[in-house]
């Protein structure tokens, strides 16, 4: 309870300290918390810490034909030299954790801080994981310091580990950096209090405690990312409305606009200078071509008539976004389960679902034109193409400022992330400048009403605006 108080109250500046293990505080005042050396400060050769680790794949439901056997529950160091494993078994399933025994009749694996033994003619293969300390470097290399989505869950993962020094570190060296930013604080608070779960845990656990000494807690809900509704897709009638906001009058699609639409148009705007007055004039209006017929609805600002123009083919612009972006790399790349198309996708979310289909294709055009960043950018620079955010983070970490967030690999052994154009001059990054050069400007705001599977902004478009 004291120490809830403590974390919730203390400043900014004392919770860093406390991170950090410059004040001490634990479960019970006999049981002070051991001070952290910084991450930069970590040696060379770290050996691997011995935390647990749950399995790195759900196993199957069907009981194996060799099932792994656990024995009771017992004494477990909260540090030991085993080094951790991923277990390929023979019949698909996966299981990872410390690797206690290995010889030929028997692997055992210490998972959720229980041994599970293993047949070892039920083990395809057996491999040995990169120290602990060597892939938590790898991944704090490349995430950005105020990146606080992306510590938090790197934080997460040394807690999984039970690297509590590593993890109070990291809390106190972003309490420090951003004092006063809210999430800052609120992750560094929580690190906190895990650490402490964990280190009393720890030592409720450690050779030599009291027998009667309370069972460890259940850990606690998971806080991951948890499935979201099925993904919202653009109607026919919205995709057709933006498309005719992007018509090309130089490069027009395929249009049909209906006569009577026209003939409403005459009645509604009589006596505008685009509209003749005359019979002549009116039968000679009625004879002009649909894109002839739609550049006069758009110089009279006629958006009531927008929706009933069908657009047969898409606007030059999106038919490159649909051809060098969607199919090119966005779609097998930015918007995979494992990127911006699964539950790990964050505020942008991207669908992956029939990809070549209309709907999907305007509805992930919509969500890059109108997603903003956590500092307000847009992903998309109409003005400088070369700026944008979408094409920055596509590029190698070493050639820009805006570096793309670590993507956890499924069994936390690292950064799954590869970039998707090698360098500027890259074929796809050219045919995207190209797409973006090739956009509709003034820029219209579409009159569409559209909330993502995870709205990164919850507001109601007002009037188009532009020319249009």
């Amino acid at each position: 309870m004291f120490a809830h108080f403590l974390i919730t109250r203390c400043s900014a500046p004392a919770l860093a300290l406390l991170c950090a293990g410059l004040l001490t505080l634990s479960a019970r005042a006999d049981d002070p918390v051991p001070p952290a050396a910084p991450a930069a400060q970590l040696p060379a050769a770290q050996p691997p810490l011995a935390p647990t680790t749950a399995p790195a794949t759900t196993p199957p439901a069907a009981t194996p034909t060799n099932p792994p056997t656990a024995a009771a529950p017992k004494a477990v160091k909260p540090k030991s030299d085993a080094p951790e494993a991923l277990l390929l078994m023979k019949d698909g399933s996966q299981y990872q954790g410390f690797l206690v025994l290995r010889d030929e009749r028997q692997y055992v694996l210490r998972i959720a801080g229980i041994d599970t033994r293993f047949e070892g003619d039920a083990v395809d293969r057996c491999e040995v994981l990169p120290p602990i300390a060597d892939r938590y470097r790898e991944l704090r290399a490349a995430i950005a310091d105020d990146d606080i989505e992306q510590l938090s869950r790197m934080m997460d993962w040394l807690l999984a580990r039970e690297q509590t020094e590593f993890a109070r570190s990291e809390a106190a060296q972003l309490a420090m950096r951003m004092p006063d930013d809210v999430l800052a604080r609120r992750a560094a608070e929580r690190i906190l209090r895990q650490v402490i779960l964990q280190e009393s845990v720890a030592k409720a656990a450690a050779p030599g405690a009291a027998a009667n000494r309370a069972a460890a807690p259940a850990p606690a809900p998971s806080t991951g990312p948890q499935p979201f509704e099925p993904f919202p897709l653009l109607t026919q009638d919205q995709i057709n409305l933006l498309k005719v906001f992007e018509i090309d009058l130089a490069k027009p699609p395929r249009l049909d606009i209906p006569r009577e639409v026209i003939t409403k148009v005459i009645e509604q705007y009589a006596g505008h200078p685009l509209v003749p007055s005359s019979k002549e004039g009116r039968d000679a209006l009625y004879r002009k071509s649909a894109p002839e017929q739609l550049d006069i609805l758009f110089r009279l600002k006629a958006r009531e008539f927008y929706p009933r123009i069908k657009v047969l083919d898409p606007p030059e612009a999106l038919r490159i976004f649909r051809d060098d972006v969607q199919r090119s790399w966005l779609a097998n790349t930015c918007a995979t389960n494992a990127c911006h198309g699964g539950t790990d996708a964050g505020r942008l979310v991207l669908t992956n679902r029939k990809t070549s289909s209309d709907a999907a294709l305007y509805t992930n055009f919509l969500i890059l034109d109108r997603f903003r960043t956590a500092d307000g950018k847009p992903l998309i620079d109409y003005a400088v193409p070369e700026n944008s955010v979408l094409l920055q983070l596509a590029l190698p970490r070493d050639q820009t400022a805006v570096r793309h967030p670590v993507v956890f690999k499924a069994d936390a052994t690292g950064d799954q992330w590869r970039p998707i154009f090698r360098k500027t001059d890259d074929k796809r990054y050219q045919q995207a400048i190209a797409w973006i050069k090739g956009m509709y400007r003034p820029r219209p705001e579409y009159p569409i009403d559209y909330i993502p599977a995870r709205p990164f902004v919850v507001t109601k478009p007002g009037p188009a605006a532009g020319d249009r």
